[in-house]
Formats: structure tokens, sequence, C-alpha cells
């Protein structure tokens, strides 16, 4: 009795380790994960004559179930996705724990409720068992075998369906490693097959290139096979000077680190090539280098840019060192990071005490506030330009300098489309003979400006005594009042300028209503140079001379209305006086002659100071816009508080 137990055990062994040597072979060549569970599943059903099996995956939350393939044999299919609790609370607490859950007859067994022999009955099941696999502490997939009628199963079975689960695991995981290798050799090999830059692979222990990229080919000027048959090496292309740096880069990157190399290649269409080749080690499971990879960049271009940047720092250096103002670099905040020999010589400061705000030191204290102010202002207004004094090493003397600096910038970005300021680059100029030379100007200036003044009053004395009595007389002298007018400001401001509001206000106060409530005033503070001031006062003299006789302020109903204001154009910036009269009678038809006004406006404004005009005799008064250029007007800016 014993020996036929042992012999029907003997014979149980092999047709077991039989079957699974041929479940073995069927797998091995199976690359697909699906087509490997569905294999599995055939062979295990086919075996156990089951109704169904099927393989499931399980999700990380340990319940949602995906079951790709299974094995049926006049069971319905079970593929889909479904939550472990499903099948049984029972049993999926046994599963989560690693262990086996079994049934010979579900409607029998206790440990199974109505609504699970409900759902088992709904896919012809009345026994199984399901085998978990943990990996890791997780429970990562099941294999379940199903009858439809009920079945005493057997621990041999229950065995080898572990042993086919387990094999399952390891054949889907090895399939899908395979499946991540070729996808990953498939990307490479598109990269690197595409790539600009040369891709190279070479065994570590004999140096043979393995892979080469087309790239080569077209970076080094010569054909790749020479290379990869081992006929030629990569050395015999390297500009002789550096195969010495070449050679140094294989031991580091053998050693274990990444290595950088610099050097040339002749090519023969282009002459000298720069290459920048990086190495790096590729190790095995165990750690060991087994091979040594690359990437050579074509560098010539950056080469080439670093040449000229050194080129122009070098020019930017003679031409700093050459001319005679002090010549500095800067930081936001008046931040020094160089400056000039020319400043050093002439502060008697070195380099390193001028960095940062040390050259404050040498600004005279009472200006040091103001500099630095101006130096805060400065981003905003894109640029520097300040007057203060510099001590001289060579006696002491505080001398007077200006000083101008622009930014230089990035390239834009979304925040910053003007670019970000990088640094700053400015000169300081010594002026204190120009600012001596500028107050001897200035009192010329004002001696002229009241001669002239006081020639006016002599030329006006000399009209009234000479000619009768009559109205030409009168616009002549009211004509020779208004230049006078603006003598009188320039001699008083001392700037050759004249406020644009003065001229106005002057000239309506001249016809005797420069505070009517029936006149408006307004615009932004603009001054006008000395040459643009007087033929822009006689324009506004001849307009309020014709409105005191005729228009808006000789009329009760009348209204004035004199603004300007700068805009951008085309051409820059122009400033636009506008003269508007309101609410006056208007004779019928256009005037009957152009007088001096007339031509004054329409001819002389545009010819002598390149302004756009219009004069209109509208039915509801007289209308005049002058567009001045930016030569002409200088926008006043407020005092920073």
């Amino acid at each position: 009795m014993e020996r036929a137990r042992a012999e029907e055990m003997l014979r149980e062994s092999e047709e077991r380790q039989a079957f699974l040597l041929k479940l073995s072979d069927a797998l091995r060549p199976v690359g697909d994960p699906v087509e490997i569970q569905r294999t599995a599943t055939r062979s295990l059903g086919e075996q156990l004559e089951a109704s169904r099996v099927f393989y499931v995956l399980v999700e990380e939350d340990g319940d949602t179930a995906t079951i790709l393939a299974n094995y049926t044999d006049g069971a319905p299919d079970r593929l889909g996705r479904y939550s472990l609790s499903a099948f049984s609370s029972y049993a999926a607490g046994e599963w989560r724990a690693g262990r086996t859950a079994s049934t010979d007859d579900v409607n029998a067994d206790p440990r199974w409720g109505e609504a699970e022999r409900a759902a088992y009955a709904s896919v012809s099941t009345r026994a199984g068992f399901g085998i978990p696999l943990i990996k890791e502490g997780r429970l990562v997939a099941l294999l379940g075998v199903n009858q439809s009628v009920p079945r005493r199963w057997t621990n041999a079975e229950r065995e080898l369906a572990r042993e086919v689960a387990e094999r399952t695991w390891d054949a889907v995981e090895r399939a899908r490693a395979e499946a991540q290798l070729r996808e990953s050799e498939g990307r490479f090999r598109d990269f690197a097959e595409n790539s600009t830059d040369v891709l190279w692979i070479a065994d570590a222990g004999r140096r043979r290139i393995e892979y080469l990229s087309p790239a080569f080919e077209r970076v080094f000027g010569v054909p790749r096979a020479p290379i990869l048959d081992g006929s030629r090496m990569v050395r015999d292309l390297v500009h002789p000077d550096d195969r010495d740096t070449f050679e140094s880069a294989w031991p580091r990157a053998i050693a274990g680190g990444p290595a950088i190399v610099h050097y040339r290649t002749a090519h023969p269409g282009r002459g000298i090539v720069h290459l920048r080749d990086t190495l790096f080690p590729i190790r095995d499971e165990v750690g060991a280098v087994r091979q040594v990879a690359g990437i050579v960049q074509d560098v010539s271009d950056i080469e080439a840019a670093r040449a000229a940047l050194d080129a122009e720092k070098e020019r930017f250096r003679t031409l700093a060192e050459g001319i005679p103002p002090l010549v500095w670099r800067s930081c936001d905040e008046g931040r020094w990071t160089w400056s000039s020999p020319q400043w050093l010589d002439y502060t008697g400061q070195s380099e390193a005490e001028s960095r940062g705000l040390g050259w404050l030191d040498v600004v005279h204290p009472d200006d040091r506030g103001r500099t630095m102010a101006a130096w805060r202002e400065a981003p905003p207004h894109g640029r520097l330009d300040v007057e203060y004094r510099v001590r001289r090493a060579s006696d002491g003397t505080w001398r007077w300098h200006q000083t101008r600096s622009v930014p230089v910038r990035g390239g834009p970005t979304a925040e910053q489309p003007g670019g970000r300021i990088v640094e700053w680059l400015g000169t300081t100029t010594d002026i204190e003979d120009l600012k001596r030379l500028q107050a001897e100007q200035g009192v010329l200036v004002a001696e002229l400006q009241h001669r002239t003044r006081n020639l006016l009053a002599v030329v006006r004395n000399v009209a009234r005594r000479s000619i009768p009595p009559q109205p030409g007389r009168d616009e002549y002298d009211a004509r020779l009042a208004a230049l006078g007018r603006v003598q009188d400001f320039l001699a008083r401001t001392g700037r050759y300028t004249v406020a644009l509001r003065n001229l106005v206000e002057a000239e309506l106060q001249a016809v005797g209503d420069g505070g009517s409530d029936r006149v408006t005033v307004g615009g932004p503070p603009v001054d006008l140079p000395g040459e643009g001031a007087q033929p822009v006062a006689l324009a506004l003299h001849e307009l309020a001379t014709n409105a005191v006789k005729y228009g808006a302020i000789a009329q009760p109903t009348g209204r004035l209305s004199v603004t300007w204001q700068v805009e951008e154009g085309d051409g820059g910036p122009r400033l636009h006086i506008t003269w508007r009269e309101s609410g006056v009678s208007m004779p019928a038809g256009p005037p009957a002659r152009r007088g001096y006004g007339s031509e004054l406006i329409t001819r002389a404004l545009p010819y002598q100071m390149e302004a756009e005009t219009v004069l209109e005799f509208t039915a509801d008064g007289v209308q005049c816009s002058i567009a001045l250029p930016a030569r002409a007007f200088r926008i006043v800016e407020k005092a920073a508080s």
C-alpha cells in the first residue's frame, strides 16, 4: 500500500514538473504581458480541467482589480475591472494577508454570504480558490481558479496554481522590463540618430567604439565606418597640440567620474573646428564601469563669440584708458565694479578702494546725498546725469564733474520687454573750467539782454515820436512790447528759456484780460528756448490782439481756451498749442484780407521753427493749433520730493 502511494506521488511529481517545464517553454518566447497571462491561464485551466482560470492585477489601493486574460471552459469571461471585495469580503481579507482563499462549494460554505453566493452564481461559479502574490508587502496580483460545480480542491492543485502564479508574475515582469528596455533603446536611437551632437559609447576595457551617431560625419568631416570597425582611432583626428588633453579624459571617466575636455579637429571642408567632449561612465548591476559614453558638441560658434568678446573687451579697455573722461562700470544703486586708470590717477584711490560705494569717499560731502538720489532715480529713467565735486589728489582741490551713464541691458523678457539692466557704463568728466566759462557767458548774455531790452525801448520811443498817431504805429509798438516782454523773461531766468505759461499769461495780461473767468489756460510745465520763444510770443500776441478787438475777449458771450500738451508721434514728441475761441459772433465769409498775424502763423512759424500750424475762422470763433517739434521745447521735470 505504501509502495503504491509512493509511486503515485512520484508520478504526480513528474507530471507536475513536466507541466511546469512545458509552461516555461511556452512563456519564454512570449514578449507581450497580456499574451503571457493568456498562455498561463489556458495551460493551468487545461491541466486542472477547470471551468475558468484568470489572472488579476491589483492596483495600489489594494482593492481595484483588472483582469486582462482568462481561460474559460463553459463559463463566461470575467475580463474587466472589479473590486476585490465583490468576490468575497472574507476572501479579499485573506488575499491581502497573503493567504489562499478556497471553497469547495460556495453555497455550503458559511464564510460566504447570500449576496456573495448570488454574485458567484451569476458567473456560473460554485467552487474556486485564489492564490495571492505579495510583493514588497503589497498585494499586487492574484491567480483565480473556478469550477461551475462543487469540487474538492487538493493541496497539490493549489500548490501547482501557486507555481503558475509565480512564474506568470516573473514572465510578465520580464516582458515589461524588456518592453521598457526596447522603448528606451528606441528613444535613445531616435534621439541619437537625429541629434546634431555626436553621441558615442565605447567598451571600457578595450576602448573600442561600439556606437557612433551619424552626426560624427558632419562634425568631423570623415566617415564613421573606419572608427566603428577599429581601423581608425578618434585620437588620430584630434589636433596634435590637443591630444594630451584628449587622452586625459579617459582615466577620469574610467575612475567613475564625468570628464569634460576641449580639443580641435581639422575638418576637410571647414578648417579648424572647436569641440567639447563630455565623458561619463556606464556601470553594470554591481556598479563596475563597463562602458564609457560621451557627447561631442561643436562649440566653434561659442569659441568665435568668446574670441570676439575678448577682442571687444580689449578695444573697450584701450578706449577707456585712452580718453580723458574718467570711466567706470557699476551695478544698480551706484555700486562700482571697475574704474579706469584715469580715475585712480585723478583721485589717488586704488581700484579696490573705488569699488562698491568707495568712490563716494572722494565726492564732496555736500554733494553725496544728491548724487545717490540721482542713482536711485536712474533705473526708471534709463539714464544717469548728475553733477558733483570730486577731490583732485594732486592738489586736494574740489572740482566740478559731470557724471553720465546709460544701462547695459540683456535680452527682452515677458516681465521686462526692454531687457533687464545688467550693469551701468559711465563717464565722469571735469567741467570746472566749463562752469566758469558758463558763468562768465551768463554775465555777458544778461548784459546783452539788458541792452537789447533798452534798445527795444529806444526804438519804441523813436517810433512814437517819428510816426504820426495811426493804427499801424500802435500795432508796431505793441509788437515791440511783446518782444520786450520775451527779453525780460530771458533776463530774469538766466537759462535763456521761457516758460510757455508765462508767455501766454503775459500776452493776455497785456491786452487786459489775464484774469477773466471767461479765459482758461492750462498745460504741463514746458520751456521754450529764447530763439523759439520770440516767434511764439508774437503769434500769441497777434491772436490775443484779434480776440480783444473782435473775438472772445471783446464780446461778452465769448470764451477763450489756451491749452497745450506733449504727444508722441512717429518723428518723436511734439508740443501741441491750441487757441480756441467760442461763443463769438463771426462775420459771414472768410476775412477780407490776410494780415501780419495770419502770415506769421501760417508761413513764418512753419519756415522758422518747422512747426505745423492751422488757423481757422469758424462760425463760433477763431481756432488755431501750433505743433512744435522736439527741438523747439523742453519738458520741465518735477523736482524730487
